[in-house]
This record gives C-alpha cells, structure tokens and sequence, in this order.
C-alpha cells in the first residue's frame, strides 16, 4: 500500500542513526505499555519488575504472605523471592513458594543458619501471574504476644534462558552496625546476584545496602511481639548485574546495632533465548506519509488503473469541493456529467459517482442555472450495467443574472485521480482542467 514504510528498513535506519543500544535506553515494551530499558552493563539481563510485601501473624503455626507485582509476569522469565522471617517461638522455615498456587521450578537457593533469611527462584515461569504465594512455618504457635513477621521482596527477571542455574551462594550471621553476607566469586562473565539482609534490633534502625552496581530496594519494617515486648524488624534485598565474573558480597550498614541475617546467591543464565519480533509499524496520521493518503488535484494525470471491476453491485464514491462565489437566485443552480469507466468493466452492476456544483457569482433571477459538461473516457466498457458519475465544477456567469429564464453553459473536463482504492472501486473523480 502507498506510504507504508517498511518495519526492518527502519529498524536499520535507527540503528544507523543511533547506534547500539546505551544503558538506560528502551530497547522494548511489554504488552501493558510499559517499556523495558537496558541495564548497565548490557548483558541482556533485565529486572522487569519488583513487588513487595509484609506481614505479622498473631496466631497458628504456619501462615502465607501473597505480594502481587504490578503486571502479568511473562512466560520464560525467571522470578525470584527474598524472604525474612523473625520470631522469638521456634526455628522458621520457608516451606513453600508458589506462583498463585502453581509449584512451577520453585526452589530454594539459600538460607542462613539461623533460619531467618531466605532466597528462592522459578526459572522459566510459566507466566500471566501476578500473584506469589510465600507459606512460612512458624516453628511453634504465634499469639499477640508471640508473634512472626514476615517481609518479602519479589523480582521477575529476563534474558536468563529458558535453563537458568544457581552458580554460587553465600550466607553470614552477625551483630553491631555492620553486615555483610561474606562472598562469593562467580564462574560466568553475564550473571545476576541478589542479596538480603533480615535485621531485628532494640530500637527502630535504617539498614543501608552496598553501592553501585547494586540496586537496592526500599528497606520493609514491621514490629514483632516478643514475649508481649514490641520488637523493630527490618529488611533490605538488592541486584548487581554482573558483566564479568569475580569477587561479590551483599554488605551493608545498620544505624544503630542489630541482628543482622544476610544471604547472597548468584544465577547463571542457560538454555535457549527467545527472540523478539520486530516492533509493528507505527500507525501514521494521516499526511503525505500515510498508506491511506490520497486527494485530487487540478491538471494531474490520470493514475492507470491494474485491476478490473467484474462485481454486480453498485459501485460509488462522492467527492467535494469548495465554490466561489454567492447565488441569491431563488433557482435551482446544478451540473451534471456523464463519466466512462477507466478500465474495462464487465460487471453488470451501475457504477455512479455523485457530487454537486453551484454556479458563481450573484444570481437574482427565479429561472434554474444548469450546466452541462462530458468526461473522457480512457478505455472502453464492456459490462452491461452504465457507469456515471458527477463532479463539482464552476460555472462562471459573465454578469449579474435577473432574468426569470433559465441560464445554460457547456464546459468540459476531464476526470483525473491520485488515490485508487485497494478494493472493486475502480471509478474517477474530476475537477476542472
């Protein structure tokens, strides 16, 4: 169709413009709208997005923490979970994460000693889910004045392969302003590393996670009961990106002295990739650069015409134009004209185009103005239904008209096109020569 601009032509054209992609850039959407930007580094992994959640249970031995993400994840991604649990009753454990109710590859990644802080993942999610179902168990029954907290940061993550794999982990127990998960030296150059630290201290305190490359997420705080005493509970979780394989820790600060529970585990991506299709072509206004851009001109040639209308139907079509000129004559100012087809025609249906002209300057008479004009026909017609059409003209009146008869003058035009339709409508239109 004319105008249409050619998707992998200018794919090329940007690329060449602007070439490669910089960090930072929108390299994609998701089907939501919300663009996907290329993270330091350009490995191809990306942090498409990030949820969190807490949650104090005051009764039972066992309880699930459901945070959402924002959209739909999609399938093949893979999705991690943080998760820390405080309490004062029993040994907590993470029995299990599912994407709202689906087992999917859930599997945990670590935990600390103390059984405080956990990582888990789902590589290659089945996808279309928001939901992450978190069960944690108590390790004995929580009260009001017993109670267990629990905080969760979610992430789904692209450009790890349909096979992804743990590479290594770490985990530390501490105490005082300082923490750290101890280290962890990766085997693969593009890899992503996710760290947390579960905090509990005696006064409310800020953990502060380790600088760029890492990205951390907003510290979660929720109060814990403990023996009827409210205890400040806090978390931090964070992602590095990786473009080289070395030596990495999650450590941090805490602003006043606390219990600290830090773990750190690294993913590997693997399997196959998938490829992204090329954008669509963006829609275009319409304008000189529109598929759909057509009008008519004066003294244009005619367009030819590469198809044959053999329909029965009515085939029809108006067209407007402005005219000059004011008639305060009480009749009736009209023209007609007689139009063949452009190309042969074997249908049998009418083939009619309509329009109408009134007739310039200042008419005072009460008697019909009528002018009659012939259009050329550029083939010969062999259907057997008529063709004709109309098409606005001027029909200039030498002087001021106050007679009561009726006026007639005779022009002739010739029928011109610049737009062919890409169905059976196969007529012209026509303007004055």
């Amino acid at each position: 169709m004319r105008g249409q601009v050619d998707p992998l032509r200018r794919l090329e054209a940007r690329r060449r413009a602007f070439g490669a992609p910089r960090p930072g850039q929108v390299i994609g959407y998701r089907k939501d709208g919300r663009p996907v930007r290329l993270q330091a580094g350009g490995s191809g992994i990306t942090v498409v997005q990030h949820a969190s959640t807490t949650q104090a249970f005051t009764s039972g031995t066992s309880g699930t923490v459901s945070p959402a993400f924002g959209s739909a994840t999609t399938p093949g991604t893979t999705l991690v979970a943080c998760i820390g649990i405080e309490n004062d009753i029993g040994v907590t454990t993470v029995s299990s994460v599912t994407t709202n109710g689906a087992a999917e590859n859930w599997a945990q990644a670590v935990t600390d000693a103390a059984g405080v802080a956990f990582g888990w993942w789902d590589g290659n999610t089945g996808g279309g889910q928001t939901v992450i179902d978190v069960t944690v168990t108590f390790g004995g029954t929580s009260t009001a004045s017993d109670s267990t907290v629990v905080t969760v940061d979610i992430y789904e993550v692209s450009g790890l392969g349909s096979a992804p794999a743990i590479d290594k982990t770490a985990s530390a127990d501490s105490s005082g302003t300082s923490w750290s998960s101890g280290n962890i030296t990766t085997t693969q150059a593009s890899e992503i590393a996710f760290g947390l630290n579960m905090g509990q201290g005696t006064v409310s305190f800020t953990l502060t996670g380790p600088a760029a490359p890492w990205v951390n997420e907003a510290q979660l705080s929720i109060t814990q009961q403990a023996g009827g005493s409210a205890t400040p509970d806090a978390s931090v979780s964070g992602y590095d990106i990786l473009t080289s394989a070395g030596t990495i820790s999650y450590a941090g600060t805490a602003s006043s002295s606390a219990l600290a529970f830090t773990v750190i585990f690294s993913i590997a991506p693997g399997g196959s990739f998938s490829t992204a299709a090329p954008p669509a072509p963006p829609l275009i206004p319409p304008g000189r650069m529109s598929p759909m851009a057509f009008g008519f001109r004066p003294n244009a040639a005619p367009a030819p015409h590469a198809d044959t209308d053999t329909g029965t139907g009515t085939d029809t079509a108006t067209v407007q134009a402005s005219l000059s000129g004011s008639d305060t004559g009480a009749g009736l100012d009209s023209a007609s004209v007689t139009e063949g087809a452009s190309d042969s025609d074997s249908g049998t249906g009418a083939d009619l185009a309509v329009t109408s002209a009134t007739v310039p300057g200042s008419d005072a008479g009460t008697g019909a103005d009528a002018g009659t004009i012939t259009a050329s026909t550029s083939s010969g017609d062999t259907g057997a239904g008529a063709e004709a059409g109309s098409v606005v003209v001027l029909i200039p009146v030498g002087s001021p008209d106050t007679g009561t008869a009726a006026e007639t003058e005779s022009v002739a035009v010739r029928p011109v096109v610049l737009w062919k339709a890409p169905d059976k409508l196969s007529k012209t239109g026509g303007v004055m020569s």
